[in-house]
């Protein structure tokens, strides 16, 4: 597979971890993955993206009152972060669905020095880069769910017919160096 720096517009590169169901070890992989980029010197920020409805805006207070003057957009600042509720992000059924791509430009803008931006979840998401978890014996499906043309590799307890490369969980070491070509990263520090 090519390397993908020419198909992002400038923003860095972000790849979605995904998986048939939940249980199957997204967040154990996607920890231990920041893990090793972080220990290379590289800036990551990581987009959790959530099924349901996010806890409301607290009735009556400034930001609620914003949004229900009409306010397309409310950000809650203060120390140690900030929380975005989005007033015009509607989807199908109503809930709030904001384009991942977008969530990763915003991060670019707050943060330029990113240098890769990890989505768990966002598997319907089509055209988005994607890394799967596989794990039949944790209850999930035999093989990959992503269509192979968004799929760059799968993480699996054994060799399903992926049509890119598997890598076990005893390898993500080789995951990581393979992700770093694929995406155009550059390793500021050598692993420890």
């Amino acid at each position: 597979m090519k390397c993908l720096t020419e198909e992002r517009g400038g923003l860095p590169p972000f790849l979605c971890i995904t998986a048939a169901c939940s249980g199957l070890g997204k967040t154990t992989l996607l920890e231990n993955i920041v893990r090793r980029f972080t220990a290379r010197g590289l800036k990551v920020a990581v987009i959790k993206h959530h099924h349901g409805n996010l806890p409301p805006d607290e009735p009556g207070k400034d930001t609620w009152r914003y949004q229900r003057a009409g306010a397309a957009w409310t950000v809650l600042a203060g120390a140690g972060g900030l929380v975005l509720h989005c007033g015009t992000c509607r989807g199908s059924a109503g809930q709030y669905e904001i384009d991942p791509v977008k969530l990763v430009a915003a991060l670019s803008i707050l943060e330029p020095e990113l240098d890769l931006v990890l989505l768990e979840g966002y598997k319907h998401h089509a055209g988005l880069p994607k890394l799967e978890v596989v794990r039949p014996a944790a209850g999930g499906r035999a093989g990959p769910v992503t269509p192979v043309e968004q799929l760059l590799a799968v993480v699996a307890d054994g060799p399903p017919d992926a049509g890119v490369p598997v890598f076990g969980w005893g390898q993500l070491e080789e995951l990581v160096e393979y992700l770093g070509r694929i995406l155009g990263l550059k390793w500021r520090d050598t692993p420890c």
